[in-house]
């Protein structure tokens, strides 16, 4: 691994704690600091969360026309002012709810911006028979501060709240500086760039009916890294909620490669059946949070990551060899927009039934979506494409 990638996995670690490490506990932080109810709250967070993904298919085509270094510096100048803002108006106790939208839902804008310009600069950059092993890298170093994140801010949270919208600035000004040492965009033919510029796709039947697949996997995903933390708030303390995406990281750093050797021997379909039926059982375990029975939710923990590790790679893999005709950068931003839509969908819907004390219902719709790829992909094989071994 040359020292350009090990930098854009570095940023990639760094600038997900802008995200990691305050939407887990963005709906906490505003029912503690009384700005907003449950509703209200989750009004504001599905807002951003959905923005994350929402905006990827339209800043696509400014995502590829720009060298991805800027963009990348761009998104993180964005974050930085508009966490600051964020900041501002906790500050000062402002309850206008179309501000705190707005803001909430640029902050999402800026964070897809951030993840589009990564994955499209890892895609470009890498030949494509090494799309999967960079994207396991890549994915490596995401899960590791989507665990590490939420750890943080939760103790962040505990020990004072007003500072909490802090972590998200300092981190985005420490990959700022990283993004002055990546190298500039290769060039490529301008016949290709002009086909693909000149008409949109939506990528076939095949890239459609998988991009079902990552949607409802991504309601189950969204149980855990969504709408977990507010379940659990009542029957855990921050820190222990904070362990828990720890384990998650942790399970993740130590199975990645592993697993993603092992299912190298094994279909897609395998893969998908397998990784979508441990997310739902560990999805499903997570109504039993408490204090007793801690080692249940634990289980769950481990098995959800694990899940994770034998789907993320090979979904984003298999976007940008489904698409039809090949746009890397659109693949994934129309990707991007269907995680989008199934999260943030899931996390509204988990934390208004959350609020109303009703929180196992959305963990019980987040294990049937899983075990509904199953049928899904039990019954239409669709994504036959194979994965380039390392």
């Amino acid at each position: 691994m040359n020292a350009d990638f090990k930098r854009i996995y570095f940023i990639r670690f760094a600038s997900n704690f802008c995200q990691a490490s305050f939407f887990p506990f963005f709906a906490v932080w505003l029912m503690k600091e009384k700005l907003f109810l449950a509703t209200g709250s989750a009004v504001i967070v599905s807002i951003g969360i959905f923005s994350t993904r929402l905006c990827a298919p339209f800043l696509s085509s400014h995502v590829k026309k720009y060298d991805k270094k800027y963009s990348i510096f761009f998104a993180l100048c964005l974050l930085l002012g508009l966490y600051s803002a964020l900041f501002f108006l906790a500050t000062y106790k402002i309850h206008d709810m179309a501000l705190w939208v707005t803001v909430s839902f640029l902050i999402g804008g800026a964070l897809s911006m951030n993840s589009l310009s990564l994955l499209s600069y890892l895609a470009i950059h890498q030949d494509e028979h090494n799309h999967h092993r960079g994207f396991s890298f890549i994915n490596m170093a995401l899960n590791l501060s989507s665990g590490l994140g939420p750890f943080l801010g939760a103790i962040t949270l505990a020990f004072d709240k007003t500072i909490f919208p802090l972590i998200p600035i300092l981190f985005a000004m420490l990959s700022m500086g990283v993004v002055f040492f990546l190298n500039h965009d290769r060039v490529f033919s301008r016949t290709v760039t002009k086909i693909n510029e000149k008409t949109f796709s939506a990528g076939g039947p095949q890239f459609l009916f998988f991009i079902c697949i990552n949607m409802m996997t991504f309601v189950a995903y969204a149980q855990f890294y969504d709408v977990f933390p507010l379940y659990a708030f009542h029957y855990l303390n921050e820190k222990t909620i904070g362990l828990l995406f720890i384990i998650s990281s942790v399970v993740i750093v130590i199975v990645q490669f592993p697993m993603n050797r092992l299912l190298l021997n094994f279909s897609n379909q395998f893969s998908m059946l397998l990784s979508n039926a441990i997310l739902a059982i560990g999805t499903l375990l997570f109504i039993a949070a408490s204090e007793k029975w801690l080692m249940v939710c634990i289980l769950g923990v481990v098995l959800i990551s694990m899940a994770e590790v034998m789907y993320a790679p090979m979904y984003q893999t298999l976007a940008v060899q489904l698409y039809q005709p090949n746009n890397p950068v659109r693949a994934l931003a129309i990707q991007s927009f269907s995680w989008g839509v199934a999260e943030a969908v899931a996390t509204f819907l988990g934390i208004v039934v959350v609020g109303a004390g009703y929180g196992y219902v959305s963990f019980i719709l987040g294990g049937i979506a899983a075990v509904m790829v199953g049928v899904f992909v039990f019954g239409k094989r669709a994504c036959s494409v194979s994965i380039t071994s390392y």
